[in-house]
């Protein structure tokens, strides 16, 4: 069984990639977006399937593999999401090149809902409302589904699920930004949700439900 790590931007993933690879070695793979193609013809090409699979991906690696697939993400709230995702960009920028968080609602439109981009396999293309009820059919598939709010009790249930034993989880790539969160004024945070309406929406319908396959 190969265990998808569906890893979408500043929700825990990359802490998460260092576990697995104490736990897996070298049969991790790591998955490359921007490489989606290459990746999921190196999967269907590998005689010997990982047990990991870890990256940010759209949905359907499964499809590449020819044994059982367990699905894991970790979500975290959209607009918390979207403003770490923004404060990470820019920290990467030029030193003393501004970039402030409204360039990047206006040049990362791909960024908007990005959750609900990434399960419906429309990374640059507009999405709708109807592609929210497609992520949520797609998200209710998925084995194990943790919140950042809980992210270390999400970690240490599926150390004990899958019998991980002792293992070393400390947190990766975090941006420091929360304390940054409040200094934006009341139209642009509902600007930023509006943006994100999408992601807020299927993120609430997720958190809402209450079902055996999600640990938390």
């Amino acid at each position: 069984m190969t265990l998808i790590f569906f890893h979408i931007e500043k929700s825990g993933g990359t802490s998460l990639q260092y576990l697995f690879r104490q736990i897996y070695g070298d049969k991790f793979y790591q998955y490359h977006i921007n490489h989606e193609e290459k990746c999921r013809e190196e999967l269907q090409q590998m005689h010997i399937k990982p047990l990991v699979v870890h990256g940010h991906m759209t949905y359907g690696v499964h499809e590449v593999l020819d044994k059982g697939y367990q699905y894991l993400t970790v979500l975290r709230d959209p607009y918390e999401r979207y403003l770490s995702h923004y404060y990470h960009i820019k920290t990467r920028e030029k030193e003393g090149v501004a970039f402030s968080i409204e360039d990047f609602m206006e040049t990362c439109p791909q960024c908007h809902n990005l959750l609900v981009r990434r399960l419906v396999g429309k990374v640059f293309n507009p999405i709708t409302e109807q592609d929210v009820e497609m992520a949520f059919q797609r998200l209710s598939l998925f084995k194990h589904i943790g919140f950042m709010d809980n992210f270390r009790g999400f970690a240490q249930n599926l150390i004990g699920t899958y019998c991980w034993g002792e293992c070393h989880l400390e947190q990766k790539n975090g941006s420091g930004c929360l304390k940054e969160f409040t200094k934006f004024d009341a139209p642009l945070i509902k600007k930023i949700y509006e943006t994100n309406i999408y992601d807020v929406q299927l993120y609430h319908k997720i958190r809402g439900r209450n079902w055996d396959s999600i640990v938390n």
